[in-house]
């Protein structure tokens, strides 16, 4: 999905927030953008996914996308913006200028063409933690999340 120039951003709106970023084309390490704080209570899986929008309605959640989606952009200032995702659908009004909404075939293209990608770059190094995964259980986490105070942090 995207063009390979510059900074690029594909976000998804469904059950939590996903989140990858592409420098001119190559897929670049995984950020948890889902788990940052959204505001002092929530993060942003818990203020953009499926379930709040069924609480709150399509019109209140499109003003938080939004909203999320101007905080991102502050943060990473990307190029280009694709959001896609289940949810995309049922946003109310237009995004902003620096982002498109793309339907939900083009993750599924996306996923097919991480496959493409030569052996050795960090596209093969996310293929392996998918394999990993896969191998283990759906459920499973490949790899331990270091956490505030942890040593991996300091």
């Amino acid at each position: 999905m995207t063009s390979g120039h510059g900074y690029e951003v594909m976000l998804t709106l469904g059950t939590g927030l996903g989140f990858a970023h592409y420098a001119d084309g190559v897929l670049l390490p995984k950020i948890e953008v889902s788990a940052t704080p959204f505001t002092k209570n929530l993060t942003f899986d818990q203020a953009l996914g499926h379930h709040v929008r069924r609480e709150i309605g399509d019109r209140r959640w499109t003003t938080r996308v939004l909203r999320g989606l101007r905080r991102l952009h502050a943060i990473y200032y990307w190029d280009n913006c694709y959001l896609g995702g289940g949810g995309a659908k049922h946003l109310t009004r237009p995004v902003d200028a620096w982002a498109t909404v793309v339907g939900n075939e083009a993750g599924l293209l996306g996923g097919v063409r991480l496959w493409d990608d030569p052996p050795g770059n960090v596209a093969d190094a996310q293929r392996t933690v998918l394999l990993q995964t896969a191998a283990v259980g759906a459920s499973a986490d490949p790899a331990p999340r270091a956490t505030v105070g942890s040593p991996a942090t300091r």
